[in-house]
């Protein structure tokens, strides 16, 4: 239902006429015809009754008290770190008196309230007034309750009430000592239900630190989520990344990414520059290839493919290959003839071969000479000064290339 309008009656001038007392008294008679002041009067007054009733609704309507920090009521004394602010509405507009914190503490007798007398026409600082009899809008003070005058209560608000050792706020909340209120509300108000006092702000609960809420993540992250998380691109260090992010922003192959020219690992040698080795290199199971051939003017202490040995060989007299590199066969031909093959050929015949006789004969000054050189075979002949020919161990290596 919405609100009615206001009855208005008769209020121009002159056109009421207040009944005498008698005639209130007795009201209409039978058969009477009053003046027809008397019946605007009537109706004007209820008119009248209207506005007053609606402007003691505005005025008795709730107060909300505020502050930033609690308000502590200690038995005797109301105590507080931040301005109280009591807010009300003044027709349509909403007003605040705050009691500043420079006045707390405030102290109450038994039976004293504090009592404010409303700045209705702004918002501000109440002064407190030591002498009640003076008080007036825009002031509180402290006082009696059995010295309240009943001709100032249409403009004065009980804030606070003390009975004993308890206050009452706005004749509704009561707090005991030790109470305080916060935000309206009352914190550590106990009841003998209870055994650690039952209360209305949840800091002041006991057992904050336990898992009693199943339902949020734990800040350790030892809780997984059963659901789905839902994220945002992260920006910051605790922002929360999801899997759609990862999966289509991070790079997951090695080959993608950037910067992999760059010299970033020390521990592999470089093949495009010069790189010094600190430990030995040990090739296993696998056969390196150095496959750059030297200069003009090679480096000699540098290792190039055209200074590796391409095959070797250790041979019986009788043409048994003892051991070898890169040799499939050796033959004896004759006395003191032999022929080596090559296993993998070689591009040339320009190679070099140098050997030697491993078993002294009946001269000392055996020697091989080399002969017949093709890219897969060549032939040695074992030779001295006195008897020409002769059968020995010998051994030799080849270089060229391949």
């Amino acid at each position: 239902m919405s609100k009615p309008i206001l009855p208005r009656y008769a209020t121009d001038v002159g056109v009421t006429v207040e009944p005498s007392e008698p005639k209130k008294d007795t009201g209409w008679l039978a058969q009477e015809k009053p003046p027809f002041q008397f019946f605007n009067w009537l109706h004007h007054q209820s008119f009248l009754s209207h506005l007053y009733l609606t402007s003691r609704v505005d005025r008795e309507q709730r107060h909300l008290v505020l502050s930033a920090t609690p308000i502590v009521w200690t038995g005797a004394d109301v105590t507080f770190a931040s301005d109280i602010d009591i807010r009300f509405r003044e027709g349509e507009l909403e007003r605040r008196n705050s009691i500043a914190t420079a006045d707390s503490p405030l102290s109450l007798a038994d039976g004293e309230v504090i009592v404010i007398n409303k700045d209705t026409t702004g918002d501000g600082a109440l002064s407190f007034q030591a002498t009640y009899a003076n008080l007036v809008a825009g002031e509180y003070a402290i006082v009696a309750d059995a010295s309240l005058l009943p001709a100032n209560e249409e403009n004065e608000l009980i804030f606070m009430r003390r009975r004993g050792t308890t206050l009452e706020v706005l004749n509704q909340q009561v707090l005991n000592s030790g109470n305080s209120l916060k935000g309206g509300y009352i914190v550590t108000h106990a009841h003998t239900s209870a055994s650690d006092g039952g209360q209305l702000d949840h800091d002041n609960l006991g057992g904050l630190g336990d898992d009693d809420h199943p339902q949020y993540s734990l800040a350790d992250g030892s809780r997984d989520f059963t659901g789905v998380v839902i994220g945002v691109d992260p920006v910051a260090d605790q922002d929360l990344a999801t899997k759609i992010y990862v999966d289509t922003t991070l790079i997951s192959d090695h080959g993608a990414l950037t910067g992999l020219a760059d010299d970033d690992h020390p521990q592999y040698g470089l093949i495009g520059s010069a790189e010094t080795v600190t430990g030995d290199w040990h090739f296993n199971t696998v056969s390196p290839r150095f496959s750059v051939d030297s200069a003009a003017a090679p480096d000699l202490d540098r290792v190039f493919s055209d200074v590796i040995p391409k095959f070797w060989c250790n041979v019986s007299s009788g043409g048994t290959l003892n051991n070898d590199f890169n040799v499939s066969a050796t033959v004896r031909n004759a006395l003191g003839d032999y022929t080596v093959t090559i296993d993998t050929d070689l591009s040339g015949t320009t190679y070099a071969i140098a050997g030697n006789v491993l078993t002294g004969g009946t001269d000392a000054d055996e020697y091989l000479t080399f002969s017949n050189l093709a890219v897969g075979s060549f032939d040695v002949r074992i030779e001295n000064s006195t008897s020409g020919v002769e059968d020995e161990d010998f051994s030799l290596v080849g270089i060229g290339d391949v």
